[in-house]
Parts: structure tokens; sequence; C-alpha cells
């Protein structure tokens, strides 16, 4: 099975503000409905909530959600999206580039949140990006179905913007390649003050339990 995204690839899409989307461009007619629903906290900055959602006679499957916007400077601080759950089932294909014979997936939930904070030059940067996918999935002949739920996140360190240089081609990870297995070697150099988290324990033996169930299903 191969999922039309790449999960780091779509982390960098999730910047609105810098692909910004068509729930925050301003258009003539836009196709959805905005309302404001009152004021919270976020890292102890007053943000004002905007949701939005498409409108009723709107038929292909568009995003809903809430944006928070910061009171003081109106920067956009937070946004939780996802595809409308009443029509979500008519964007799977949009999620599935190939699936293998005999088995049958329907989207469930795409649920996104992106968050911004100031750095020390007056801009805001992503600060921390997180995805939640879930699949219905039924094999061929069978009575019951499973779910697939899988989630990415990142999360930004630090912000360099001087004398910043692009990645080399031959460096770049392709938006095509899905699943890869490299074999690399931790460079000191590079990483320099940042550490390497290890799974915890019980993550590594959930992930060694998933792994054998997934071989067992397959010989069978």
């Amino acid at each position: 099975m191969r999922l039309s995204f790449l999960l780091l690839f779509i982390s960098w899409i999730l910047d609105i503000i810098k692909e910004m989307p068509d729930f925050i461009v301003p258009e003539n007619n836009p196709p959805y409905k905005y309302t404001y629903t009152g004021k919270n906290h976020i890292d102890n900055r007053l943000v004002h909530i905007i949701s939005f959602r498409q409108k009723d006679h709107v038929r292909e499957p568009l995003y809903c959600g809430e944006l928070f916007i910061e009171d003081d400077n109106k920067a956009l601080v937070e946004a939780r999206i996802a595809i409308i759950p009443k029509l979500i089932n008519k964007a799977t294909h949009s999620f599935i580039d190939k699936k293998p014979l005999g088995l049958q997936m329907t989207l469930q939930e795409a649920a996104y949140i992106v968050s911004y904070k100031p750095s020390n030059n007056g801009f805001y940067y992503a600060s921390h990006v997180r995805g939640d996918i879930r699949f219905k999935i039924r094999r061929k002949n069978r009575l019951f179905t499973s779910s697939l739920h899988f989630w990415f996140e990142m999360a930004t360190c630090e912000i360099d913007t001087c004398e910043v240089k692009t990645f080399p081609p031959n460096e770049r990870l392709s938006a095509t390649r899905i699943f890869a297995e490299t074999k690399s070697v931790y460079d000191k150099n590079f990483w320099e003050h940042f550490n390497v988290i290890l799974p915890e324990e019980d993550l590594k033996n959930a992930i060694m339990h998933n792994l054998r169930e997934a071989l067992v299903t397959k010989q069978e």
C-alpha cells in the first residue's frame, strides 16, 4: 500500500501561512461560512477564535475547523482543521495512491493542528504540526472491519535565518517515496546539542507486537 503523501513533506505543506489554503485566501464568493466563536488563551496570549465550515450547498469534501488569532497583533497562532466529517468518505481517493487487491479502505478522519510562535526577529514561524489519519479497512470476504490509525508530528527546535542554504538535490527526500529503508550513522557534527530520542520500552514492545500480527496475517 502506498499512501499519497510523505509525512515530512506534508508537514511543510501544512504551514498554511506559506502555502495558503482556500479557507484563508479571501475570495469574492468563498465556499466557507465563518463565525466568531469567542476568546481563549494560548501560551498566556489572548486569542480570538474564528470557526469555519463549508456552506451547505457545497458537495465536495472541504475543510472545517478553527483559527486562533492573537489579540495584540492579529497574527495567526494556531489552526485546527479537518476534512468535514459528513463528506469525508468522498476524500478517500485523495489519500490513497495504490492499495492491495481485495482490500477496501475508507477514510474516517483527517485532522491537523498547526501552531505558530514568534521568534526574536518578530516574525511568526511554524512551531508544531500534527496530523491524525484514520481509515476503515475491510478485506474481501470478511464480515468485520478493522481500523488503521497513524499520525505524524513535527516540532521546530531551532530557527536560524542567517546564511540559510537549501539542501542539495542528493540529500532531499522525494515526495513520491513513502516508505524507505535507509542505513545511516549518527552525525554528531550535524545534530550538535540536540539529543537522539530513543523509543520507550513499552513503545518498542507495541511495535514488535504489531509487526508479529502483520506477519501472521500475511501468512494467512
